[in-house]
């Protein structure tokens, strides 16, 4: 990835082979008149494929064996990472200096856009624009969130409450009042930035500027971040439009209520409380569980299951959410590619969409509360892929208040 005129400001893959090919096709979108967005695509003589985008003054580049709109869609996400640490107006910067070095204002993001990249590989919730879940009891993540809302609702100018999890959204709490949502995307570089800066946000309670291009890509919001458990990577987020020391020291207050409504005092190194231990306990209990459960109950290597569940304040607005447990598949890049080409296809109840390629079949079902896809060997036959991923689908619906936050919480007016 380069800003301006050709400086790099991450590269995950230092040989000098991939630096003369992307160096020729930065050129090419670098000095498109194109001012706002242009695309490029070149294929290599061994078989693999660079995507180059660019937006405004900032170059990306993703090269690899994998689809185009796979990698596209990469670039997007590591664009959106860009915007969420300067907000949009950095391309204004662009506008009055093409010169200007961005490097300096970047140097921290290295590893947390390393860590999307590593989710795109490893999970499905970068193409299903989905944040992972937590799988919780029912009653577990009925208190956790009862607790949150009670928080929110005492603290003035509260925009939103996360609890995350190594990575995996628990719970979300968002104002009644209609508008004011958080987006796929932006839950999915909230999760990303907990895990990655997992060791030093654990370490105090932190306030820093954070933000959402899905919610408000011109300006930021403000983030308090505490580590409710250390030994599961549990972290609180709230997230206020205002910035000023009251507002930091309501947030504090805010904490302390939670960690002792959920006994995770002291960042969680004591013995915890019964809700902590209940969280933690459900967490452990379904993470032993959820392959066999699912993927050895269907007899499908690999899925992804992709769902929107509705908020219950005023006006529209979704949590899209996405399981998708590590399967047998040695490499996803395929799945992934026929998962994109699945997800472009007009929706609808009922749609039945398969792909046989080589010894692997793929199926892709809409029902069951949202959208699956899975692989499994083509000896199956199709009938019987069909009918297992329709198995698939009722059982992930059956266990849908364990595996989502089914009815996204909502807090009252309060600012």
């Amino acid at each position: 990835m380069t800003v301006g005129p050709g400086k790099p400001i991450f590269t995950r893959v230092p040989s000098d082979q991939f630096v003369l090919q992307s160096a020729s096709l930065v050129a090419l979108v670098s000095f498109s008149e194109d001012a706002s967005v242009y695309l490029k695509t070149i294929t290599f003589e061994d078989g693999e494929t660079m995507v180059a985008m660019r937006k405004g003054g900032i170059v990306m580049g993703a090269k690899g064996k994998g689809d185009k709109g796979y990698m596209r869609l990469v670039c997007e996400y590591i664009y959106s990472q860009i915007v969420s640490t300067l907000t949009l107006k950095v391309q204004s910067i662009f506008r009055k200096s093409s010169k200007f070095d961005l490097r300096s204002m970047l140097t921290s993001t290295d590893a947390i856009i390393q860590g999307l990249i590593d989710k795109s590989e490893s999970t499905g919730c970068l193409i299903a624009g989905s944040v992972e879940t937590v799988a919780l009891e029912k009653e577990v993540r009925k208190e956790l969130e009862r607790v949150m809302v009670t928080a929110a609702e005492k603290v003035q100018n509260t925009v939103f409450g996360v609890v995350v999890s190594e990575g995996k959204l628990a719970t979300v709490v968002q104002p009644k009042e209609g508008g004011i949502r958080l987006s796929g995307s932006d839950l999915i570089l909230l999760s990303n930035f907990s895990k990655v800066q997992k060791k030093t946000l654990m370490n105090c309670e932190s306030w820093f500027p954070l933000c959402l291009p899905g919610f408000n890509a011109n300006g930021f919001l403000y983030c308090y971040c505490y580590c409710l458990h250390e030994a599961a990577g549990m972290f609180l987020m709230l997230l206020s439009n205002v910035n000023t020391p009251a507002m930091f020291h309501g947030f504090q207050q805010a904490r302390v209520a939670i960690g002792e409504a959920l006994g995770a005092g002291g960042r969680g190194a004591g013995p915890g409380g019964e809700a902590v231990k209940g969280v933690l306990a459900s967490m452990e209990d379904w993470e032993r569980k959820v392959t066999e459960r699912y993927s050895g109950h269907a007899g499908v290597l690999h899925f992804l299951y992709r769902g929107d569940f509705r908020v219950k304040g005023e006006g529209e607005g979704v949590v899209s959410q996405c399981l998708s447990p590590e399967g047998e598949e040695d490499d996803g890049t395929t799945f992934k590619t026929n998962e994109i080409d699945f997800i472009g296809k007009s929706a609808g109840q009922g749609r039945v969409e398969y792909k046989i390629k080589g010894t692997e079949m793929y199926v892709g079902m809409t029902g069951f509360g949202g959208e699956i896809y899975a692989v499994m060997p083509s000896v199956v036959g199709i009938d019987e892929g069909i009918r297992r991923v329709g198995r698939l689908g009722r059982r992930i619906w059956e266990d849908r208040e364990v595996l989502f936050v089914v009815n996204p919480p909502v807090f009252g007016n309060n600012g």
